[in-house]
């Protein structure tokens, strides 16, 4: 029982961070490749750290949305 509980988990870890980055991007499928990279340009603008002084949590709040960008790239588009 324990060997499929753990097969379960990628794939509920891959669901849960695909459903993360859509609510960093406030985006909901469909939309395209242009859309999605345009919502990425205003998001990098609005929170980048050289915007906000260098600000630690700009920062990470870059990360996150850098990480959430390349999670829907590749849920969507690969």
């Amino acid at each position: 029982r324990r060997n499929g509980d753990q097969s379960r988990d990628p794939a509920r870890r891959a669901l849960s961070a695909r459903e993360q980055a859509l609510a960093v991007f406030e985006i909901e499928p469909p939309f395209t490749l242009v859309r999605l990279k345009a919502r990425y340009k205003v998001l990098v603008k609005l929170h980048h750290p050289d915007a906000h002084g260098g600000d630690k949590a700009a920062e990470e709040k870059l990360k996150i949305i850098n990480q959430a960008y390349a999670t829907l790239k590749a849920s969507y588009f690969a």
